[in-house]
């Protein structure tokens, strides 16, 4: 029998040691070797003239061998007193130089520094194991301080984790040097009953006068192996435990074979590390008759076969190694991204690694043949690699098939012996003759196939694709009767696209749709598989279960076909096609309502479980209501998930359904309640117990206990005391005289046995009040019953007893109010054991008479009496049974009856809701999933003080701000705001709608700009008489103007600059993850703005400085003294155009010939043609000219003339509010207006239909109207200049805006349809200029005023045209050109780059919760699939007559159906006071008060009370 210590408490025990030494005798113990084993290391190591300390010699053979060969100068230690003392006498006359003493380890009397060698086999083991390592570190001190400088501590060890772990780490420490050696077995060595598995090592550390800057850490393979340098004791761990394992493999196939184990092994490259070659070991099993030189062979797969079934599943390999024949076959796969030369040279690499897998038995000079395909390597050529976001690398290959025909093959390196796609290549020059193509195959596939090649997509390479498009032949595709009969498929999972690209093109009337996950897949079948989408065959992106789950729910569309060919990632659940939740019942049944009368359902299913298969198949072909597992079996899964959830701040979001007790006094409806948690807590008594809603949450915990929501910060563990506390708090408001309260009582309890769940005690209804009852108790209990049962998400358990009337009952007559389908209706029967002798509720229970859709459930609870003797409830429970069982009426349904199955009744329910629920709460925690993946991935290798990721993550950021501020300055951003203007835009609104209308705010009026004119000619001519016009006059009054243009151009510069500083500001924002960086950066940058701010302002002074500086009176589009008479003479021309304008109004203005005949002169027809053309240069209206020609009426002249059709243009339209019209009169009102170059329009709304009013924009002006003390709008006001009414008996319309934006736009609007503020006076509509004496000076007057506005028309054109040119060169792309090139350099600058990237907390905190909450969503997907294999749904029963349940006397007596009480509950009107409502009433006034400061809300019908959870 085996003496090796069963625990490690025994292994670092003397008393154990004591024993073993005892019962071993004379036997020495070299459990880690011999000293042949040992003896190269040593001597490497331990000089011969070494004094050497052995640690734990025991009565191991090695220091005695040590010594015969030299080693004269040994001290051997140990704890155990009989070892020393037999090992003393044992070596008394042949070796008497060699001595042992008892000495602990730990604490050793010899002196520092005394000895050059310290040795130990197996005692830092044993130590190890004590006390957490604290008594092996004792030893190791002991040994640092009793070696001298250079003394080396050689150690033999299995090498545990932890043993090795706590050495290594004690010895880089103190600053020595580490270097460790794993000693190999030797081949055919026999394997001994106390031999470990486990490889030796010898760790070997060596002390130095100074410690070791840096760990010195190296391991060898065998006694004189070349060092491998580890720079970190992790690395070096890691390398440990890989020789572990490996060891393990070897003795295990040294020792035993097995044709189901399936070994595998890679291996690496010895320079890159990357992996070379895959090697899986295939046993044949224990009959199979093998002939004897049969032992063992290598069989090397071919490149681009690796995936193949025979190399890469485990039936296959059995096969292969049937079909070789062969004790154990070595199946190698070479791997990509790697370079082999001939088969030579494969052979060469494997063969001294092979002879370490060879089967037991076997001799270690017997040959080992290399078997292969066809001698050669075979072909394989990468041509595209990628990486899905949701699916990983993936590459895409042509290959060389067995056939000699080339293929490509989509393949995710996630699961490399899976292919995802593959497609057969034909050289594109397919137009030449087969027979050229086939002379000239074999010369171009051995090139690696230089011919160009193309896809083809009219041969299908896998076998299950022949297969899903033969089954079309059950729909008779293919038939001459059906050949014009349209085939719709829907095709979930795309690939390469070659299933749904050959049914579009070879499937007559086919129509295709495609359901895809991962849009890169897409991409890719598009690039590399010539897949082609077009009409015919389009793809949908999405997961495919929420994609069917939603067109099952809109109905309407139906599928000749569906087929599921889709991968599950999860290689764990034995099922490769398709993912479980795809063949759940729910959803083969939403597949089964998507299909036509005729249609397929065609799946591709691959598994490896025969029992998971079985199952599926059962599911597809004869899918049955299966048993629910239980609310033991949905508790741990659920709360898995909560669990999962819950950490993260997340909700399960499943919603369960609150279970509402309802039924008469004493029905028994507390007892019901009690069995659900299997705990006596509720008051029990007769008469009206239950006086105020009990809503009871049941949430799963390790440990058991109560809390009330009046009082969270006590727990109530005692669940008597509960009791009491639910009779005090009800007291406390109701009295002690029976009175009741709506005001419920929230009681939480937590229990490892229920599940998270609501259930609700309500009172019992009563027809006649006691004690301090009011008069209406029974409508009172009514209302607070409805307002509960009423919720969908509620299941009514009607109780009635079964000694009374069930055709009277009062819970089931509530029950069809709210429930008149009887979906979540159950009916209990209580008190069945109370029925009178001789009768029974047999039909009642068999649902024969009076019946449900749900039917009923029997129990038998608790009496008074019960309670009073303290009976539990298991013992109740078991009673109930018994009486079932024995009841002659009974018996034959007692599976059926009873407290058990109305708990698994009410469980189908909850399962029901859940799975119900699951798809789409999967598809939200996939997307979250999705959106926190690549945000995980970078926070996972996230080393925030590295040096190097700072400077990265700056230069990063400091790009990213240049990319977005020029994207919201030019708007090119990936994410357009659709709520506001911001950046570019905004600042071209300034530009274009504030610039100008600043610009007209500055206009002087007529009057005064005329009385300017006179004053300068006058003083300009003093005491003489001018006889012509004087130019200085018209240089004065110019430059006057020209100055006052810096005001309107100086405030543009502002608002620009407000907003580069509000983007740039915007931009910044993101950078709050690094605060420093964020504050210096906008320090930085609206410095930079404030200056172009100042160079821009004094380059516009500059501007406006040059126009006063030079008065270019020779300007082309100045109109000059000569031709002042002609303007002179048109002024008249604009008041016909003013009177033309005064006409009555159109909404769309079409001027035709016969207007024209209206204007009775030749002045007229010019003013109505200046008219036309203004309002085209407006560019607020088209026009189409026709040629005609008209006899003048007035001077009888031929006139030829245009004429006009004119369509006046929209210039704005939306919504405004009239905000002075009088309450009186309807009030302030919300209108849809239209303006156009005539009239604004409003109409009730934005359909245009009915118009309420047109208003002429003649003689209109505008003002800004203060906005008011409780107005949250912006007001301005329309007004006639000639005091007339604008609208009705109103002088002025005051229009409103929600914001001052939309206030501006409109202004802008209105000042381009000639309505202006209301300072300014519009041409030819102002006052006529003063009366002069003088003629000649009135003439000179008015050739100044028409030379001033033409010059001034020049000058504001040149302002308008240059001010956004020069903002924008000198400040927007100034500062864009700042930000991208000198911000970074600025911020180098400063000095304290490492300081600026310091995290802020909130960061740090984000960061922490991405990783914990991705991890979480990630563990709540696996627990999904838990619970969608675990669970099943119910049908819902088939309608009843339920006729016989009479209406509630509200309804009765009203004329009430069961479908108004469903009105009610979405905000019907209150019913009358003596008759209770089947729904909670809503009085009309404000609030309902409740004591204690609680309100019923009555302005949301639909809704729960504040203070009732939901």
């Amino acid at each position: 029998m085996s003496l090796l210590p069963r625990s490690a408490e025994e292994f670092s025990s003397a008393e154990y040691w004591e024993k073993f030494f005892k019962k071993r005798g004379e036997r020495a113990f070299e459990w880690y070797g011999d000293y042949n084993k040992l003896c190269g290391v040593l001597h490497k190591y331990i000089k011969m003239q070494d004094k050497v300390l052995v640690v734990g010699c025991g009565n191991s053979e090695l220091s005695e061998q040590l010594y015969d060969v030299g080693f004269k100068h040994l001290t051997n230690i140990d704890i155990s007193e009989t070892v020393v003392a037999h090992m003393t006498q044992r070596n008394a006359v042949r070796r008497p130089g060699l001595t042992f003493h008892q000495v602990d380890a730990t604490q050793t009397p010899y002196d520092d520094s005394s000895y050059q060698a310290a040795l130990d086999k197996g005692t830092l083991d044993a130590m190890a194991s004590e006390q957490e390592g604290a008594l092996a570190r004792s030893m190791l001190d002991e040994v640092s301080r009793v070696l001298n400088v250079g003394g080396r501590y050689v150690c033999v060890t299995l090498a545990q984790e932890g043993v090795i772990k706590l050495a290594v780490e004690h010895f880089v420490q103190l600053g020595w040097a580490v270097r460790l050696h794993c000693l190999q077995e030797e081949r055919g060595r026999k394997e001994e009953e106390d031999s470990f598995a486990l490889p030796v090592f010898v760790l070997v550390c060596t002390k130095f006068r100074q410690p070791m800057p840096t760990p010195f850490l190296e391991l060898c393979i065998g006694d004189d192996g070349t060092p491998v340098r580890h720079t970190q004791v992790c690395e070096l761990l890691s390398a440990v435990r890989e020789y572990q394992a490996y060891s393990l493999l070897r003795k295990r196939l040294r020792t035993s074979t097995d044709p189901d184990s399936n070994l595998t092994l890679t291996l690496c490259h010895a320079k890159t590390g990357l992996p070379r070659y895959t090697l899986t070991v295939q046993d044949s099993p224990p009959g199979a008759k093998v002939p004897r030189p049969n032992q063992f062979a290598i069989f090397i797969v071919p490149r681009g076969s690796e995936t193949a079934w025979l190399y890469s599943s485990s039936e296959g390999r059995k096969q292969l190694a049937a079909s070789a024949n062969f004790r154990r076959l070595v199946v190698a796969a070479m791997h990509r991204n790697q370079e082999y030369t001939d088969m030579q040279a494969v052979q060469s690499e494997l063969s001294p690694v092979v002879m370490d897998l060879a089967p037991p038995g076997m001799l270690a000079n017997q040959q080992v043949p290399f078997l292969s395909v066809g001698g050669d390597l075979g072909w394989r050529e990468e041509v595209s690699r990628g990486v899905s976001q949701l699916s990983g690398e993936y590459c895409v290959e042509n290959v060389r098939g067995e056939d000699g025909e080339l293929y490509r093959r989509l393949v995710f390196l996630s699961n490399i012996a899976l292919v995802q796609s593959e497609s057969r290549l034909v050289s594109s020059n397919a137009a030449s003759s087969h027979k050229k193509k086939n002379k000239k195959k074999a010369k171009a596939t051995s090139a690696g196939a230089a011919a160009p090649l193309s896809v083809d997509s009219g041969f299908l390479c896998c076998a299950h694709h022949e297969v899903m498009v033969a089954g079309l032949a059950l729909l008779g595709v293919g038939m001459p009767q059906n050949k014009d009969v349209p085939v719709s498929v829907l095709l979930v999972g795309l690939g390469g696209g070659g299933l749904p690209q050959f049914l579009r093109d070879f499937v007559p009337n086919v129509t295709v749709e495609v359901l895809e996950l991962d849009p890169e897949v897409l991409e890719v079948a598009k690039e590399w598989f010539g897949f082609r989408p077009d009409e015919r065959l389009n793809v949908t992106l999405g997961d495919g279960l929420e994609h069917i789950c939603a067109l099952e729910r809109e109905g309407g569309r139906l599928f000749d076909v569906i087929m599921f060919d889709v991968d599950n990632k999860d290689s764990s659940l034995g099922m490769s096609c398709p993912p479980a939740a795809f063949v759940e019942i729910s959803m083969l049944q939403k597949v089964c309502n998507l299909l036509s009368h005729k249609g397929l359902f065609i799946l591709n299913l691959v598994c490896r479980d025969p029992t998971l298969r079985t199952k599926v198949l059962e599911r597809i072909v004869a899918p049955v209501a299966m048993g629910n597992p239980g609310m033991e079996d949905l508790i741990p899964l659920v709360n898995r998930l909560q669990d999962a959830l819950c950490d993260v701040g997340q909700s399960c979001s499943l919603h369960l359904p609150q279970i509402a007790v309802v039924g008469g006094q004493s029905a028994g409806k507390s007892s019901v309640l009690e069995n659900f948690v299997g705990r006596d807590f509720l008051p029990r008594g007769s008469g009206i117990v239950t006086r105020r809603p009990l809503i009871l949450q049941l949430l799963n915990s390790n440990t058991e206990y109560g809390e009330f929501l009046h009082c969270k910060e006590k727990k109530f563990t005692d669940f008597d005391a509960i009791c009491k506390e639910i009779e005090a708090e009800t007291r406390r408001l109701t009295g002690s005289n029976k009175g009741i309260s709506p005001v419920p009582i929230t009681l939480r309890i937590y229990s490892p046995n229920v599940l998270n769940l609501t259930l609700v005690d309500l009172p019992g209804i009563t027809k006649v009040p006691v004690g301090d009852q009011p008069a209406d108790i029974e409508y009172q209990i009514r209302d607070i019953i409805m307002h509960y049962i009423c919720k969908e998400n509620c299941i009514i358990l009607a109780v009635t007893p079964a000694n009374t009337d069930l055709a009277n009952s009062d819970a089931l007559k509530l029950a069809k109010d709210v429930d008149p389908q009887g979906q979540r209706t159950i009916g209990v029967i209580t008190k069945l054991d109370l029925m009178d002798e001789g009768t029974d509720a047999r039909e009642i229970l068999e649902n024969r008479l009076l019946p449900l859709r749900r039917g009923y459930i029997g129990v038998v609870n608790r009496s008074q009496k019960d309670i009073d003797g303290k009976k539990d409830i298991k013992a109740a429970l078991e009673s109930e049974k018994k009486f079932f069982l024995s009841h002659p009426a009974y018996k034959h349904m007692a599976d059926q009856m009873g407290t058990p199955y109305l708990q698994r009744t009410l469980n189908q329910q909850l399962t029901n809701h859940i799975r119900e629920k699951l798809p789409a709460f999967r598809s939200h925690l996939q997307s979250q999933l999705l959106v926190l993946s690549k945000e995980a991935e970078e926070y996972r290798q996230y080393i925030p003080d590295d040096p190097a990721r700072r400077t990265k993550t700056l230069l990063q950021l400091v790009q990213r701000l240049a990319v977005d501020f020029e994207k919201l300055i030019e708007g090119s951003g990936d994410k357009i705001d659709t709520a506001n203007l911001s950046g570019g835009a905004r600042i071209n609104k300034i530009f274009h709608e504030r610039f100008p209308y600043e610009l007209v705010k500055i206009e002087s009026d007529e009057r005064k700009l005329r009385r300017e004119i006179n004053y300068a000619i006058r003083n300009i001519h003093g005491v003489r008489t001018g006889l012509f016009t004087p130019d200085m006059a018209f240089e004065t009054i110019v430059k006057k103007q020209i100055s006052s243009l810096k005001g309107p151009c100086i405030k543009v510069i502002d608002m620009v600059s407000q907003e580069l500083i509000a983007t740039v500001t915007h931009c910044i924002s993101k950078l709050s993850s690094f605060p420093k960086l964020r504050e210096q950066t906008e320090t930085i940058v609206i410095t930079q703005i404030r200056e172009t701010e100042s160079k821009c302002r004094d380059q516009v002074l500059l501007l406006i400085d040059i126009q006063l500086a030079y008065i270019n009176t020779k300007h082309e589009d100045f109109v000059g003294f000569t031709n002042c008479q002609q303007v002179q003479s048109q002024s008249n021309v604009k008041t016909v155009v003013r009177i033309a304008g005064n006409q009555e109004p159109m909404s769309t203005l079409a001027y035709v010939a016969l207007q024209i005949i209206f204007f009775f002169t030749c002045n007229g027809l010019v003013a109505y043609v200046t008219h036309l053309l203004c309002l085209v240069h407006r560019g607020i209206a088209s026009y189409r000219p026709i040629f005609s020609v008209l006899l003048c009426p007035s001077c009888q002249c031929l006139i030829i003339v245009f004429l006009f059709l004119v369509i006046v243009q929209v210039i704005r339209k939306g919504w405004m509010t009239i905000s002075n019209i009088g309450i009186m009169k309807g009030g302030a009102k919300d209108y849809w207006f239209i303006l156009s170059a005539e009239s604004l329009s409003w109409y009730k709304d934005e359909e245009e239909k009915e118009k309420k009013y047109m208003l002429p924009l003649d003689n209109l002006k505008l003002r800004d109207v203060e906005k008011g003390f409780m107005s949250s709008k912006f007001v301005f006001a329309i007004f006639n200049t000639e005091l007339r009414n604008v609208y009705k008996d109103y002088k002025c319309l005051e229009l409103a805006c929600n914001t001052q934006e939309e206030l501006d736009s409109w202004k802008a609007s209105l000042l381009r349809a000639g309505v202006y503020p209301e300072r300014v006076t519009v041409e030819g509509q102002g006052s006529r200029p003063e009366n002069f004496t003088d003629p000649q000076l009135e003439r000179q007057v008015e050739i100044i005023r028409n030379l001033v506005d033409s010059y001034m028309n020049i000058i504001y054109k040149t302002i308008r045209d240059l001010m956004p040119k020069t903002i924008m060169h000198l400040m927007i792309n100034s500062v864009k050109e700042f930000i991208s090139a000198e911000l970074l350099a600025q911020l180098y600058a400063l000095g304290e780059c490492s300081a600026l990237m310091d995290e802020s907390p909130e960061q740090q905190q984000h960061r922490e919760e991405v990783l914990r909450k991705h991890a979480a969503l990630k563990e709540a997907l696996a627990i999904i699939g838990d619970i969608s294999t675990s669970t099943c749904t119910t049908p819902l029963p088939p309608p009843v007559d339920s006729s016989w349940i009479l209406p509630s006397r509200c309804s009765a007596a009203h004329g009430f159906t069961s479908s108004f009480s469903k009105n009610l509950v979405t905000g019907g009107k209150p019913g009358i006071r003596y008759h209770a409502p089947p729904v909670p009433r809503v009085p009309n006034s404000g609030h309902k008060a409740f004591p204690d400061g609680y309100q019923l809300l009555t302005s949301q019908q639909n809704r729960a009370t504040t203070s009732v959870p939901r």
